[in-house]
């Protein structure tokens, strides 16, 4: 199966809302901080999730637009 294809199928079956996408993001930059390895990218993007957590958006998946995201990279 190509890379673009694992991508289509993976994306019929992998759902994450929001809210568990920003605790994984925060559990990382926590690991960052205990290592002393600042990782500034993350902590713009966990900001960035939690202002669409703020504005309503904590049980959408986004998983759907990610996948697309990555598709039009590797296309």
């Amino acid at each position: 199966m190509s890379r673009v294809g694992f991508l289509r199928w993976a994306a019929a079956f992998t759902r994450l809302p929001l809210k568990y996408m920003q605790k994984d993001m925060r559990l990382a930059i926590a690991l960052g901080d205990q290592l002393e390895q600042p990782l500034p990218t993350d902590a713009i993007t966990n900001g960035a999730f939690k202002q669409a957590i703020e504005a309503g958006f904590a049980d959408e998946d986004i998983t759907d637009e990610d996948i697309a995201a990555v598709y039009k990279v590797i296309k």
